[in-house]
């Protein structure tokens, strides 16, 4: 019988901690004494007894609303705190969004609804009537869209080049000035238009010139000057000493293809 109050009591004891009401509540972290709409404030979540907490079902914060006013737009950090270990802590980042009354606000926790809160809240209007407001890390936008610019434009220089290789090739060409290429260019006119007496005197003429330029000295060369030393200085040429002479050209005529 002596195990009967025993038993009485400890469900007595159990009953009472399961009975016990989840409480939290809400303090924000040095604000200002009115708030105005757009202000930025921090606060702390506070929600006791809790025995091994899940700290995934506070989860639920993101993007909550309470008293109509505090719009929550981060989450900072969710533990358990290190003075109670029944109490979870959660630190906010709020926006002052609208100006209405304070009420009460509600958490859901694996089923339970907890009631927040929330500390009396003076809210002044804005000078200006506010559509929205939106807190942005403006260094990533500026960071991101920085590396979009450069990744646009060294794909279009890539396609550009790839696509207009030649046309780039010619553009690059007009500013680079080689002297041996443009008398090489000169030179091989004068040698396909050759066809009269007079054009293979003037090349005769200058041979040494562009001799200079031609990589080996073949022996069609020697060919076409001793031509051109049994017939200069004839008064006329005929026609056979015309086909002579052309005929010896003709090896050479592609010196500078």
């Amino acid at each position: 019988m002596k195990i009967l109050p025993f038993i009485m009591t400890y469900l007595f004891l159990a009953g009472s901690a399961f009975s016990q009401e989840i409480q939290a509540e809400l303090s924000l972290i040095s604000p200002p004494p009115v708030l105005k709409e757009g202000d930025i404030v921090e606060g702390t979540l506070k929600v006791w007894p809790l025995e091994n907490a899940d700290l995934s079902e506070f989860k639920k914060l993101e993007n909550m609303t309470f008293a109509n006013a505090l719009n929550i737009t981060e989450v900072e950090n969710i533990e358990v705190s290190t003075n109670n270990a029944d109490v979870v802590e959660a630190k906010l980042l709020f926006i002052v969004k609208r100006a209405e009354e304070n009420t009460q606000q509600q958490l859901s926790y694996k089923g339970r609804i907890l009631n927040i809160q929330v500390p009396p809240l003076k809210i002044a209007p804005p000078d200006k009537d506010p559509e929205d407001y939106y807190v942005l890390d403006q260094g990533v936008i500026y960071s991101n869209l920085g590396k979009i610019i450069t990744a646009f434009v060294s794909l279009l220089l890539i396609i550009t080049i790839f696509f207009k290789r030649k046309a780039f090739q010619s553009f690059i060409q007009k500013f680079k000035n080689d002297p041996i290429a443009d008398r090489k260019k000169k030179l091989d006119e004068k040698f396909s238009k050759a066809i009269k007496r007079e054009d293979y005197e003037e090349l005769y003429a200058i041979r040494r010139e562009w001799l200079n330029l031609i990589n080996e000295m073949a022996p069609a060369y020697d060919d076409f000057f001793k031509t051109m030393e049994r017939h200069q200085y004839k008064k006329n040429w005929n026609a056979e000493d015309l086909n002579e002479v052309k005929s010896s050209f003709e090896v050479i005529s592609r010196s500078f293809k």
